[in-house]
């Protein structure tokens, strides 16, 4: 009789001959993402992703990469790109409200806490935050159940986002204010140059904000040098 093992390679070995596979390792998924951008841009969405990956099968799905990294925008952060704007998620619970949640899972769970048996719990309790609240206001659970292992969460909200997690909401507002279509929009009303001029220029929209982000960077600078 076949064992799981020897089925599961055997699967692997099918889905590999056929141009796909089960699974894919943290840095493969992080690669995809990085060889993605140079078709799709650095600001591409999930389903910008899963269109893409149809045609390139080699590389994970999205629902694979967001499994294996916690997240599809997570993903994004890891590969140094830009993490698309989120919903606002709903004002029903404060920031300390979703941290007591979680500290109140993980007292009940302990060592089984997890996204799956967190969702469980929350089944069992009335008015709970659900997970993509937790992670749209809070950020990877990974992160925060190394938090709660530590206990070091404390109730002042603005602790959430030490070391660079509060660069996310930032980059964030910049990728929504300087977006392909934001731009389309801003150049018509103001007659700058289009999308077209400025590939004619910088080869794509990207190489030009890159270029003009560099000297308005670099202004900001020579105004501190001043003062």
């Amino acid at each position: 009789m076949e064992t799981k093992d020897t089925l599961h390679r055997v699967s692997c070995a099918i889905l590999e001959e056929r141009g796909g596979r089960m699974w894919f390792t943290e840095s493969e998924c992080i690669q995809a993402m990085k060889v993605a951008s140079h078709y799709l841009g650095f600001s591409f969405t999930r389903n910008d992703y899963l269109h893409w990956q149809m045609d390139h099968s080699e590389y994970p799905t999205a629902a694979q990469i967001a499994h294996r990294l916690h997240g599809f925008n997570e993903a994004k952060v890891q590969a140094g790109l830009i993490p698309n704007a989120t919903v606002r998620t709903s004002s029903q619970f404060s920031d300390d409200e979703l941290i007591i949640a979680l500290k109140n899972a993980y007292q009940d769970l302990g060592g089984t806490f997890s996204e799956r048996s967190y969702e469980l719990w929350r089944s069992r309790k009335e008015k709970k935050p659900s997970l993509s609240t937790i992670r749209n206001r809070l950020g990877s659970i990974t992160e925060l159940k190394k938090r709660l292992e530590a206990n070091s969460f404390s109730f002042d909200a603005a602790l959430i986002y030490d070391s660079d997690k509060w660069k996310v909401p930032l980059v964030q507002f910049i990728a929504g204010q300087l977006s392909l279509n934001a731009y389309k929009k801003w150049s018509r009303e103001h007659g700058a140059p289009s999308v077209s001029d400025l590939q004619d220029y910088a080869d794509s929209y990207e190489g030009a904000l890159v270029e003009a982000m560099n000297r308005y960077i670099q202004q900001i600078k020579d105004g501190r040098d001043r003062d």
